[in-house]
């Protein structure tokens, strides 16, 4: 018995596989909602960082300012009318040492000797080589050094100067207060979290402090160098990133401001990891709310589907026991309507197997008639070649007995004379393709005693694997005397027809100016026939099509039943409703194709395709941007059976791997391009239609023509072939 709920394949499991696949976009939308409010929070941080940055930089610059004032008020007692000591002097500047951030004070004369200083290491040394000296002797009323190791103490300092000049604008001397940058913590301190800091960097790109505290190698504090990004900050434009930390390998969420007037930087930055644990644990509660929505969908779509899976169990055990011949009536007391039709239409089948079981052993009476008939040759015949069956007929037309027949003496090898061979061949290929030979073909056979007999032969495949199968032999010795008489008549015509030929000539040459109206009236001879094969189409899909495609699917339940002669009959019976639909199908598809009108060309040649590489090995692609749903009727099939009697001739005669349509449109011209990687030929050699082929391709031509298009073929011998058909988007 068959277990539906394997593999993954029960009506519950599928009802599942429903709601996953309707909960995916639900969940990518959850999913996008999250990383956008990720991608918020993050950018919110950022720019908390980078406003951190901004009141570092206030801060500083205020600090600054406080200095300078200092500076100011020192330099303009120290010059003042009334002279100072070098006591006082070196008094005052102990005095002003009141923010723990400045080392010392320092009175320099304008050739950069330090003259008095709180720091008595400080005098007597000269500071002229120094930067912000050179900054204030050409003119500036104020420096900031970058950050520099001091000459006293060789730790990392920086300096703030101020020049003292007269009315006159000639300098006095410079003031100068060195700063420790370990102390500028008072400033410094902005209240943060874990893994946070902010930190000061100098013109140079070289770190000069971080709050909270922490130790840096000369080579380390080249920040500018570590992180690059911090050259657009140096250059005054205010920028966030994520960088990672030399000192601690972290990646950090950092935010860079410039400090107005020295060309510093002020920086905050915060640990990622501590940020996106923030966010993560903002989002949770939501994340945890859906997850349990989720399962409470799952859980109701379990509950739901289970009256469904009982009522098709039900099902299941009514069709088993109908597959054994067991008529009984089935009663769906619950579960979907649906279910309820569906049980209802097993009790009318069940109504009906026994009205189709009396005419199928009717309809193998007849077959078995036509078998013994003695109309047509009949075989079987296996993978060796070798002719397993055949009925009398056969037999009388060989010469064979049927001792010859049982001993296994009859093969095709025997049967074909040499020539010939190739077409068994061909067909062979044809069945392994397709199944079936399309079109049966004429050759001859060799009969017992050697002599030949003409026949026609077609064949078809019963087992594909074990590559048995049947052929319809017909003897057309008759017909074969009959062409051979209308040879000879034919033969004594051709001189009437010569001497007719010149009076034909010249009626032609008068003929030729009403060219074009006789191809337009072909044209719409052409239209006309395709209109009324859309409407046979319609009727063999709307009637017989259908009808015999539910009798296939009722025939499929009695593949296992027991009863010896019922089941043989049953599978004959199938096989020869499934070559049926095939056959009805394939004629629907060449009378007119309802995708064409319903679905526009696209889909059309899409299918068409689709179906071509169904019984041929070459694969078709088809680029077709537009489906061309509103064409003019006649234009669409004008275009479709371009398409179809291109790919025929591709599919026949090219041998290609691949093929690929293209149809668009362009200047009020549709243009449909063909290609393949085939043997190719000389597209010289094709003229008018003769009697080994080329009406194909010469009527589509004449067509074109007549609708002012044109044909253009590019093609040789084993180099592909690529067919361009052009036509204007309006037909006269």
């Amino acid at each position: 018995m068959r277990d539906w709920g394997s593999k993954g394949r029960s009506i519950q499991s599928r009802l599942l596989l429903l709601l996953v696949f309707i909960l995916i976009p639900i969940l990518a939308l959850q999913a996008y909602t999250y990383y956008a409010s990720y991608q918020s929070l993050r950018a919110m941080e950022l720019e908390s960082n980078l406003e951190l940055a901004r009141a570092v930089s206030t801060a500083f610059d205020s600090f600054i300012q406080n200095v300078l004032n200092q500076e100011l008020a020192i330099g303009l007692a120290i010059t003042s009318s009334q002279q100072m000591s070098a006591k006082d002097i070196s008094r005052l500047l102990k005095s002003s040492r009141g923010n723990p951030a400045v080392r010392d004070f320092t009175w320099m004369n304008p050739k950069g000797d330090a003259i008095h200083s709180s720091n008595d290491a400080m005098i007597g040394r000269n500071y002229s080589d120094r930067s912000y000296f050179r900054e204030v002797i050409n003119g500036r009323e104020w420096s900031v050094s970058e950050l520099i190791l001091a000459k006293t103490t060789g730790e990392p300092t920086f300096g703030i100067s101020r020049g003292i000049r007269d009315s006159k604008g000639a300098l006095l001397g410079i003031v100068f207060a060195a700063i420790i940058p370990e102390k500028l913590n008072a400033i410094l301190s902005f209240e943060r979290g874990k893994n946070a800091g902010v930190s000061l960097i100098d013109n140079k790109g070289i770190h000069v402090v971080r709050w909270p505290k922490t130790e840096y190698t000369w080579e380390q504090r080249n920040w500018l160098k570590h992180y690059p990004v911090i050259a657009e900050a140096l250059a005054g434009k205010e920028t966030t990133s994520i960088v990672t930390s030399e000192s601690s390998g972290m990646k950090r969420i950092v935010g860079f401001t410039p400090v107005s007037k020295i060309g510093w930087v002020a920086s905050a930055s915060r640990a990622e990891e501590d940020v996106v644990a923030s966010i993560l644990s903002a989002m949770l509660p939501q994340g945890i709310l859906f997850l349990i929505a989720l399962s409470l969908a799952i859980l109701a779509a379990l509950a739901l589907s289970r009256p469904i899976v009982a009522s098709l169990h039900s099902l299941r055990d009514h069709a088993l026991a109908l597959g054994r011949g067991r008529m009984e009536t089935i009663e769906i007391a619950s579960g979907p309507s649906e279910i309820k039709d569906l049980s209802e239409s097993f009790n009318q089948m069940a109504r009906e197997i026994q009205n189709r079981d009396a005419a199928l052993r009717a309809s193998e009476a007849r077959l078995r008639r036509f078998y013994e008939s003695g109309l047509v040759g009949v075989i079987y015949w296996n993978m060796d070649g070798v002719v397993t069956d055949a009925n009398d007929k056969f037999l009388e037309m060989l010469g064979y007995s049927r001792e010859d027949l049982e001993a296994r003496r009859i093969d095709w090898l025997s049967m074909t004379p040499p020539e010939y061979r190739h077409l068994d061949e061909q067909s062979v290929a044809e069945l392994k393709t397709t199944g079936v030979n399309e079109h049966p073909f004429e050759k001859e056979y060799i009969r017992k005693d050697g002599s030949r007999i003409p026949i026609i032969v077609a064949g078809a495949m019963l087992d594909e694997k074990r590559f048995d199968g049947v052929a319809l032999v017909l003897d057309i010795t008759q017909r074969k005397r009959v062409e051979e008489a209308l040879k000879e008549a034919n033969e004594s015509l051709e001189q009437k027809v010569r001497e007719r030929t010149m009076e034909l000539q010249n009626l032609t040459e008068q003929l030729e100016g009403s060219r074009h109206e006789l191809r337009k009236l072909a044209s719409e001879l052409v239209m006309a026939e395709e209109r009324e094969r859309k409407r046979i189409a319609g009727v063999l899909h709307d009637d017989i099509a259908q009808v015999l495609a539910a009798v296939r699917m009722r025939l499929d339940l009695f593949r296992d039943v027991p009863a010896d002669q019922k089941d043989k009959t049953l599978q004959e019976a199938r096989e020869l409703l499934l070559e049926s639909i095939q056959e009805t199908r394939g004629l629907m598809n060449d009378l007119g194709n309802p995708l064409l009108f319903d679905l526009g060309l696209r889909a059309a040649c899409e299918a068409l395709a689709n179906r071509m590489m169904e019984r041929s090995p070459t694969r078709i692609s088809c680029d077709i941007r537009e489906p061309y749903k509103n064409l003019d009727p006649d234009m669409k099939m004008i275009l479709y059976q371009i398409v179809r009697e291109l790919l025929n001739n591709i599919v026949k005669h090219s041998k290609a791997q691949n093929a690929h349509v293209r149809i668009d449109s362009e200047n009020e011209h549709y243009r449909v391009k063909v290609t393949d990687d085939g043997m190719g030929f000389e597209p010289q050699a094709l003229g008018s239609p003769t009697a080994e082929g080329g009406f194909g391709l010469y009527s589509m031509r004449e067509r074109l023509i007549a609708v002012d298009g044109n044909l253009v073929i590019e093609s040789s011998p084993g180099a592909g072939t690529v067919v361009t058909a052009n036509l204007p988007t309006a037909l006269d």
